[in-house]
Formats: structure tokens, C-alpha cells, sequence
């Protein structure tokens, strides 16, 4: 008596079972139908060889004693998901960076402690400022001014004395102005402070300031006048508070640059990003969140 095997397709769900070869194609279907071979209530349509090959109705008589006929609802040989499951990839709408305005919030909340930590130096700093010229540059102009002895020489006290020490004096108020968080006048496209405007103000003026100052107390020594005692003064207020702004420029840089280091961190820690297009998948560069 000849026997075969009825078995589903390699990787398809069901059972094997060898049953008595069937006298025709349909029997054969039937028969795998009877005994169940794909699963309850499942009817296979199509019979194949084990290589892959359809048996035909006609060709039902080239299948030999103990072959194994493998039974499969589906005109290929193999196995077809009965429900697909959307892969959920990333596209290039969620890997674009984020716009500005949302950088411009996350920058503003990042930098929202430095910015309160720095309006008291600020505010120090435009204070000492506004101190020495009062202190300073009116009592020099004015004394100046009532011992000229004509036009000519006030002018030219005006002119190459106190335009230049007021010019000086604008460019270390500014240093600390354009830092104060009621101003933020150095920012760049993100929101975050960009200091290096602030460091090269305050640094020159400081630099200006020292070197006036230094020659003041020379003259100090040799020439005993309040007028000189009263510019030391001024000099000094405004060496602290160009000090002061360097000392919140220099903070927030190193706020900036230690964010920039957790930031570079993450990227290294996390997997890339795999963007599909077309059918050929990509890798992008790493999400990065950090400010």
C-alpha cells in the first residue's frame, strides 16, 4: 500500500500526518482538509513538491510512495502573514531639528538661573559705573572748565581729555548693559547669550581703565591734588564692575560649554537614528535634545 505525508508549508502553522496516497488530486485536498493539516476549519487549494514546484491537477500521478505533499491555501509555496503589522519607522519630519522658537524656549529655560544669578553683578557692575561718572568725570569737567583760561584750552580739554575718558567709560558700561537680563541685547539665533561682545568691552575698557588709573597715582605721588584723588576713584569704581561683567560673561560661557559636552555625551550614547527612503535605509545622525 502506498503512503504519503500531507504537511503545511515549511514555517506554516498545522501538522503533519501521512495518510494513504489518494487515488487523485482532489482526494489529496480533501483528504488534508479532513485531517486537519493547515488547522481547524482551514482548506488547503494548492499541493507542492519539496522543492517548491505546484502539483497540477494532470500531474497528480508523478507524486511517488512516501513523498511529502505540502498543502498551502496560498498559490506560493510559503508562508503570508494573515494580518501584516505596520513597522513603525522614522521619517525625516521626525528627525528634522527643532524650529527656532521652540530652541528659543528651551534656551530661555535652560539659561533661566544663570540669568537670575547674574542680575545682581549686573546691576553692581552699571551702578559703579554710573557712580564713577558722577563722582568722576563731572567734578574733572567742571574743575577743569572754571580754571581754563580761555576757549581754546577748555576746548581742547573737551576734545582729546574728556570725550576720550567718557568713550572709555561707555565702552565698560556696555560690557555689563548688553548681559543684563532686562536688556539681552548679545544673543544669538537660539537665545542663548553669546558673550564674546561682552569679554572684548569690558576686557578693553578694564585694560584702558588700569593703565589710567596706574598713571593717576604716579602723578598722585609727585602732584597732591583731590581733583587726581577723585579719578583714582572713579578708575577703580569702574575696574570692579568691568570685573564683575567679565565674571558673568565667563559663567554663562561655561554654562554653554558644559551643556555642550552633556549634549555631546548623549549623541555618543544613543544609536543613530534609521531613516527609510525609498526602500534603502539610512542612518541619520543621532537625536539630540540638549540645548
Amino acid at each position: 500500500m502506498e503512503r504519503i505525508t500531507l504537511a503545511p508549508t515549511p514555517g506554516a502553522p498545522g501538522v503533519a500526518k501521512a495518510v494513504k496516497k489518494p487515488a487523485s488530486h482532489a482526494d489529496a485536498l480533501a483528504a488534508a482538509a479532513a485531517k486537519e493539516i493547515l488547522g481547524p476549519g482551514l482548506k488547503p487549494t494548492h499541493l507542492f513538491f519539496g522543492d517548491g514546484g505546484e502539483i497540477e491537477v494532470d500531474a497528480w500521478e508523478l507524486v511517488a510512495d512516501k513523498d511529502t505533499v505540502y498543502c498551502s491555501a496560498d498559490e506560493e509555496m510559503g508562508v503570508r502573514p494573515t494580518t501584516e503589522v505596520p513597522v513603525a519607522q522614522p521619517t525625516w519630519a521626525s528627525l528634522a531639528p527643532p524650529t527656532s522658537a521652540v530652541l528659543s524656549r528651551q534656551v530661555s529655560s535652560f539659561f533661566a538661573d544663570s540669568w537670575a544669578a547674574s542680575l545682581k553683578p549686573l546691576n553692581v557692575a552699571i551702578g559703579l559705573h554710573a557712580f564713577a561718572f558722577i563722582e568722576g568725570h563731572v567734578p574733572f569737567l567742571v574743575d577743569t572748565l572754571l580754571q581754563a583760561n580761555d576757549s581754546s584750552g577748555a576746548s581742547a580739554f573737551v576734545m582729546f581729555v574728556f570725550i576720550p575718558a567718557s568713550a572709555i567709560w561707555v565702552v565698560g558700561l556696555f560690557g555689563a548693559i548688553i548681559l543684563h537680563p532686562s536688556v539681552k541685547l548679545c544673543l544669538d539665533w537660539r537665545g542663548k547669550p553669546n558673550t564674546c561682545c561682552s569679554k572684548a568691552l569690558s576686557t578693553i575698557a578694564l585694560v584702558l581703565h588700569a593703565i589710567i588709573a596706574y598713571i593717576e597715582t604716579f602723578l598722585l605721588s609727585n602732584f597732591a591734588s583731590w581733583i587726581i584723588v577723585v579719578l583714582i576713584i572713579k578708575n577703580v569704581c569702574c575696574i570692579v564692575g568691568e570685573v564683575l561683567a567679565l565674571i558673568v560673561a565667563c559663567r554663562l560661557s561655561a554654562k554653554d560649554w558644559a551643556a555642550l559636552q552633556r549634549q555631546h555625551a548623549a549623541n555618543v550614547a544613543k544609536p543613530t537614528a534609521v531613516a527609510v527612503t525609498h526602500g534603502v535605509a539610512t542612518e541619520s545622525t543621532p537625536l539630540a535634545t540638549g540645548v
